[in-house]
């Protein structure tokens, strides 16, 4: 993905000039369009596999009014929903606080603490956003993963048959989701990594579905400590919640009314670059 960070670079450098585009061009979801949805460069996060950052794309869901709400085009990280401080002893045995709402996992704290930070740090757009899901950034949850104006499917299915009596959801895979080569390789428990496990420790990629992974969405069945999850073949499903192998793909709404368009056309690769007002 070189190819990807180094065009998404240039594109920023070359802000800062007057645009002709106006806030009335960005769209959301539309199922006739060619390209059916458009992208948004901002903010910035780690991509590269050491970590470097580049700018972070963002696929526009929908409009409601002068609000638009995005998430990721990629999975950005790897993360826990619970934290533990060692693999074999605390997840293998489920040894972690038991949590009754999405609001008291280690994930929202963290999407809400750090990787918000992370993302704000060389452009700090935070005047635009409109706090969603009790934070900045939010966690997509399963009710969202189902709105059919946002491109999904109004079911759990995926865009391929795992089990009987499943059908196929065509546009399910409208929700699968791919890891950045910093995602891909980050390693959580670095005592759990050794040759026969390793694969344990970083996010799962399926190879059926074209290397594709899983991602969590904001769901709690409490009582197995689980967490709703998007599948390889974009299904929803079910995740431990001190599994490693499960990546984050944050969500935003942003007011347009505090942003300008200074580059772009809206496409996936010529995404709209915006900036604050401020």
């Amino acid at each position: 993905m070189k190819g990807r960070l180094a065009v998404l670079l240039a594109m920023v450098c070359l802000t800062g000039y007057a645009f002709a585009a106006d806030m009335s061009e960005v769209r959301g979801y539309n199922a006739s369009a060619a390209e059916k949805y458009q992208y948004l460069l901002i903010g910035t996060y780690p991509y590269e596999e050491d970590g470097t950052e580049a700018p972070l794309l963002w696929r526009i869901l929908g409009r409601d009014g002068d609000q638009i709400h995005l998430f990721t085009e990629y999975i950005i990280d790897n993360i826990q929903v619970m934290f533990v401080d060692n693999y074999q002893d605390a997840v293998k045995k489920k040894n972690f606080p038991k949590v009754e709402t999405f609001e008291e996992t280690d994930l929202f704290g963290w999407v809400n603490g750090e990787m918000t930070e992370t993302i704000l740090k060389n452009q700090n757009f935070r005047s635009a956003i409109v706090e969603d899901h009790g934070g900045l950034f939010h966690v997509m949850d399963n009710d969202e993963m189902r709105r059919t104006d946002w491109g999904f499917p109004n079911n759990t299915m995926g865009n391929t048959i795992e089990n009987p009596g499943e059908f196929i959801a065509q546009n399910a895979v409208n929700r699968k989701g791919f890891g950045t080569p910093y995602a891909k390789n980050k390693i959580l428990y670095e005592d759990w990594n050794n040759p026969k496990n390793r694969n344990w420790n970083k996010l799962f990629q399926f190879t059926a579905y074209g290397r594709s992974s899983p991602y969590w969405t904001a769901k709690l069945k409490t009582g197995r400590k689980l967490c709703g999850l998007v599948g390889g073949n974009g299904h929803l499903s079910w995740g431990g919640q001190g599994d490693v192998q499960k990546g984050i793909r944050p969500g935003l709404v942003l007011d347009l009314t505090k942003l300008q368009i200074t580059g772009g056309s809206g496409t996936e690769k010529d995404p709209w670059i915006m900036e604050t007002l401020e």
